[in-house]
């Protein structure tokens, strides 16, 4: 078992800031495939930890009015794995909703972290552009640090609950 507790960001190889083991989770949700892990959240002020499993993501980038836009979607299946609630199972939607939630929080803030206020492209967003659209990244390539320093995330995210989890109580 691995525990992160955050990590660096550089750039040009020197320390320019670091990341939160929040923004760390958004981070490897936003760069990896099939990505498991727990995710708490809390419903009707009580806590509960889903699971978050089978995602993918799909960046769509795009330049708007000057200003390169990455539209994130992230989606997968989830269940839970203890809850305090009375009855989770008749909470499902609500629970998919938080999860969707918790996790465009963490992509978003991992985003401005590192893209925003770092200038970092810790996600691999360059090679995104130059796959997606060689002629959008011909046209931003000259200058890609200023298109990406200024940079607009869209996130939305969108989890199922498919089975239901293993305790309760």
């Amino acid at each position: 078992s691995v525990s992160v507790t955050g990590g660096a960001v550089c750039t040009d190889d020197a320390l320019a800031g670091r990341l939160t083991p929040e923004e760390m989770a958004g981070l490897n949700l936003l760069v990896n495939e099939n990505v498991t892990c727990e995710l708490p959240v809390i419903l009707r002020g009580k806590n509960v930890r889903l699971m978050i499993y089978g995602t993918g993501t799909k960046i769509t980038p795009s330049l708007s009015e000057g200003v390169l836009v990455f539209e994130v979607r992230i989606s997968g299946d989830c269940k839970i794995v203890s809850s305090q609630l009375p009855a989770p199972y008749e909470e499902r939607e609500a629970l998919e909703d938080l999860a969707g939630r918790a996790v465009q929080h963490r992509v978003q803030s991992a985003l401005s972290s590192s893209v925003n206020r770092y200038g970092a492209d810790i996600a691999g967003l360059s090679y995104r552009v130059r796959s997606y659209s060689p002629s959008l990244w011909n046209e931003v390539s000259p200058r890609w640090r200023e298109y990406l320093s200024s940079a607009v995330f869209i996130v939305s995210c969108d989890f199922r609950m498919e089975r239901f989890g293993v305790s309760h109580g």
